[in-house]
């Protein structure tokens, strides 16, 4: 009898589980769709990278603009995170 009980809450747990990786694979696969407007802010910003750094910096866009509501305030947000440790502004000067 416990060995069915254990059984059956096991087979719930893996389903659960089961359900959570598709929902978070398909969060993953999902598109964003970027109006002119925000797609310059990307450029704007992506243009004070240095070439080697920009597919990192448009990589941490993308992936960071997957799990948002995507308006131009949200976009200029996460181009500011995503250029952190990839810009280096000499301020002293």
């Amino acid at each position: 009898m416990a060995f069915a009980a254990y059984a059956r809450a096991s087979s719930i747990f893996f389903v659960g589980v089961a359900c959570e990786l598709l929902v978070c694979r398909n969060i993953l696969r999902r598109m964003v769709s970027l109006s002119d407007n925000q797609l310059q802010t990307i450029m704007t910003a992506a243009a004070a990278i240095e070439l080697g750094k920009r597919s990192t910096f448009l990589e941490r866009v993308g992936a960071m603009l997957k799990f948002r509501m995507v308006d131009d305030a949200a976009v200029r947000e996460v181009c500011g995170l995503a250029q952190c440790g990839l810009v280096h502004r000499n301020d002293a000067a």
